[in-house]
């Protein structure tokens, strides 16, 4: 059995990145302790990119009851502070396209990989290690 790599040239460009805030109604309202939940504070993030475009949600309450996170705080660290790179990769096309985003970017940015239910070929930890490391 013969395995076939397929290889992509990675070029993205992230050309806009938006917060959006939004008030939401549940199906129907959340009760707890703390009392009930008639409508949704929702931070939404928006990436826009030369490949296309996707969205991400802060599931964080608006207020900081049983968590320290909360949707002001979440909202103002991302204005501030918070930048990380997610990507999803594949068997095949993993190293290259991790490796093309820290030659971007630079060793200073998180980079968060994921395969989500794909099943990676094992390699030796030196091996990724070696071929993952920043420049």
């Amino acid at each position: 059995m013969s395995s076939e790599v397929v290889s992509r040239e990675l070029r993205l460009r992230l050309d806009e990145v938006e917060l959006r805030r939004v008030r939401l109604p549940p199906v129907t309202p959340f009760r707890t302790s703390f009392g009930t939940q008639v409508e949704r504070d929702v931070l939404l993030l928006r990436a826009v990119t030369s490949e296309g475009e996707g969205w991400g949600e802060c599931v964080a309450l608006r207020d900081p009851l049983y968590s320290s996170e909360y949707v002001d705080g979440a909202q103002e660290v991302l204005r501030r502070y918070y930048c990380r790179i997610k990507m999803k990769v594949e068997p095949g096309w993993d190293v290259e396209p991790v490796g093309a985003i820290r030659r971007a970017f630079g060793p200073g940015v998180p980079l968060q990989v994921g395969a989500q239910e794909a099943e990676l070929v094992q390699l030796p930890r030196a091996h990724l290690v070696r071929e993952l490391a920043p420049a």
